[in-house]
């Protein structure tokens, strides 16, 4: 008996995906395993394999973008040679959705784009004009005069330098370079197509459905600094290597298992607390943010905490992360220590509850009774769904983390 196959759907927040590239060809067999299609979403390109075995038939061409569970091709029974007419009705009435490189191609919703850019026009030389009578011939040569129409020079406004004042090609070419000048440069344009376009609306529509709010907050990052700098010396012959995020994270993990409404969802009428603690953190690329998860990162040790955020933060570099590995997270942290920003307001990355942003270290005088000494501190800011927790939880939540990093051996 014929069986369907349908593009899955990738994570909660997938809405369509691309048929990329059909890895089997039309009428040949596979078995259960066997990779048949790639696909793509906004997050990440996988390829789909066979669950059980057939002569594939391919109903979609490649590059057609569809909705998540819409059928793509089926794979026929020993005694078939043909697609049931009940599967080709079936594929003929589910939507194509437009695919998002496509010039002029929208979602559903999304605001029409600007119009590009109009080039303008280059102004007349600002040589001044010669003072001619009313109606009098200008004198000029003929390549003067067909190079000044070419380049929209009136040539009457041009003081010649020939004999008897007439216009030359010197005096055009001069026009010309100084209109050039006076021309204002052009803007670069970059098309706003793909990922850059996909994570652009993704955060438009978080701010839409969700009542996000940011609380900051000063922290002492002496103690944890020191620590670092000794594990990173003991963990030297294993080639792993702590950051201050990795800190964080922790921190993070431990403190949502006590405050268990910053790592939930709102799922239509329902608050949904997840039941693990899947951490997902910022990495920045040329082509835009990912967001690598790391799962259960409550119950692995900081050392273990660390390989992880560093391997899945090459992988994101290398362009090599798999599905898993970007979907499921509860939680997000991203980090601008390594840039000249304080404190900043991190978005939500739907449909999680918070998310933490972290700015960069600094020096503040501390006193110490009556003494002043140098501290190392950073602002951490947290972003929540006023819909799924109040402002006195979400405080309680960034204390805890501050409390946490203040004293890191409570990490260990």
């Amino acid at each position: 008996m014929a069986s369907t196959l349908h593009l899955p759907k990738l994570g909660m927040t997938m809405d369509s995906g691309e048929l990329v590239r059909w890895l089997v060809e039309d009428g040949a067999s596979v078995e259960p395993g066997q990779a048949i299609f790639e696909m793509e979403t906004e997050k990440v390109e996988t390829e789909v394999e066979a669950e059980e075995p057939g002569v594939l038939k391919q109903l979609v061409p490649e590059g057609t973008v569809l909705a998540p569970g819409a059928i793509v091709g089926c794979l026929l029974g020993g005694d078939e040679s043909e697609v049931p007419a009940e599967i080709l009705e079936r594929v003929a009435n589910q939507p194509i959705l437009p695919s998002l490189d496509e010039a002029g191609a929208m979602p559903p919703g999304a605001p029409p784009l600007p119009p590009p850019p109009v080039e303008a026009p280059l102004p007349s030389a600002p040589a001044p004009a010669p003072q001619r009578a009313p109606g009098e011939r200008v004198i000029a040569s003929p390549f003067a005069r067909r190079l000044a129409a070419e380049h929209g020079i009136e040539i009457a406004a041009l003081a010649g330098t020939g004999p008897n004042g007439r216009v030359v090609e010197a005096d055009v070419r001069q026009a010309i370079a100084a209109a050039a000048e006076a021309a204002p440069a052009a803007a670069e344009t970059v098309p706003y197509t793909g990922r850059r376009r996909l994570i652009g609306q993704r955060m438009r529509a978080s701010l839409q459905e969700s009542a996000q709010l940011t609380l900051s907050v000063e922290t002492s990052v002496d103690e944890a600094l020191a620590m670092l700098h000794g594990l990173n010396r003991e963990w030297r012959e294993d080639r792993v290597v702590a950051l201050l995020v990795a800190l964080v994270v922790k921190a993070c993990a431990l403190a949502l298992r006590e405050h268990p409404r910053l790592n939930a969802r709102l799922d239509g009428g329902e608050i949904v607390v997840e039941p693990d603690v899947n951490i997902g953190v910022a990495v920045d690329l040329d082509e835009g943010l990912m967001v690598p998860v790391v799962r259960g990162a409550d119950a692995l040790s900081l050392k273990q905490l660390a390989a992880a955020i560093a391997e899945l933060t090459r992988r994101a570099q290398d362009g090599a992360l798999s599905v898993d590995e970007v979907t499921g997270g509860t939680f997000t942290v991203t980090s601008l220590e390594s840039f000249a920003v304080d404190a900043f307001t991190p978005v939500l990355n739907p449909p999680q509850a918070a998310i933490l942003g972290v700015g960069r270290t600094r020096e503040v005088p501390v006193f110490e009774g009556a003494r002043v000494e140098r501290g190392r501190v950073t602002t951490l800011s947290l972003t929540f769904d006023h819909q799924i927790a109040d402002g006195a939880p979400a405080a309680r939540f960034l204390g805890r983390v501050c409390e946490l990093l203040a004293r890191p051996y409570m990490l260990m």
